[in-house]
């Protein structure tokens, strides 16, 4: 719905702007307008002025929200997610209210097919951009017929959520024998009694094991168990020991238990 709402007002925009355009080089009465609320021609013309900048910055910054007028729809093909590796950030010099702007080097690396480098520019405040280091992960989209234009997908979103997941597994970012629990589990509060590290690393990620303490909401007996994952550096500190975190897995094997920050669903 946004996407439209701003691209009328962009399509809006741009007709207003070539009427007064045409009105003060061609119009025979140079006094007049079609529209009201205008002033005279040759006069500071105020409603052009805002509606010139108004039109500035939607060009500039559309992309960010993926409605940058018709241009965001060059190249063709379906809509895809998939995680994107951070490359390198970098501050382009430009700010809008005190809020400085950012270009994203990133390794989009699909589920299926190859990985490719794209950018992407976007506002970014002082406590968010402390999480864009290189290494990090984020989830992005991209028309499959013009790779070169991405977007920040909304990492809350199931299907971001879905394809992140499939990407972990395809990936072996996930152990074999938890693939069940992860994709068909249930998920249950759990707290951290202790992490060790196992010294292995993969895709931007370490791996540890950490001993859980498992409440089921159920109201059966807690139970402890041991659950090895791969977590991204930055997870760490929401995983030390006394964290409240997430236990997934499937009522028939408790045994075999799949750790995670946040509530996560099933993929059945």
């Amino acid at each position: 719905m946004f996407t439209w709402i701003f691209r009328l007002a962009w399509l809006a925009l741009s007709g207003f702007l070539l009427i007064r355009i045409y009105e003060t080089l061609f119009s025979r009465d140079q006094t007049t307008s079609i529209f009201p609320f205008v002033g005279d021609i040759g006069e500071v013309d105020v409603s052009f002025l805002i509606a010139g900048v108004a039109w500035g910055i939607m060009m500039t910054f559309g992309s960010f929200t993926g409605a940058s007028g018709p241009s965001a729809r060059r190249g063709g093909g379906p809509e895809a997610i998939a995680p994107a590796t951070i490359i390198e950030v970098r501050r382009t010099g430009l700010t809008v209210n005190d809020v400085p702007q950012y270009e994203i080097f990133l390794e989009v690396e699909p589920v299926e097919g190859d990985s490719f480098v794209s950018s992407i520019k976007q506002l970014v405040s002082g406590p968010e951009a402390a999480h864009l280091q290189p290494g990090g992960m984020l989830a992005v989209t991209y028309r499959e017929g013009n790779p070169d234009r991405v977007a920040l997908a909304d990492p809350g979103s199931r299907e971001v959520e879905q394809t992140m997941l499939r990407w972990r597994i395809s990936h072996g970012l996930i152990p074999p024998e938890l693939i069940g629990a992860r994709t068909r589990g249930i998920s249950e509060p759990a707290s951290v009694l202790e992490l060790r590290p196992t010294g292995e690393r993969k895709a931007g990620q370490v791996q540890v094991t950490a001993r859980l303490l498992v409440m089921p909401s159920d109201g059966s007996d807690h139970f402890e168990v041991d659950s090895t994952v791969f977590l991204h550096p930055e997870a760490l500190s929401h995983a030390q020991v006394g964290s409240p975190v997430f236990a997934m897995y499937e009522p028939s094997r408790p045994d075999l238990v799949h750790m995670t920050i946040q509530r996560q669903e099933s993929l059945a």
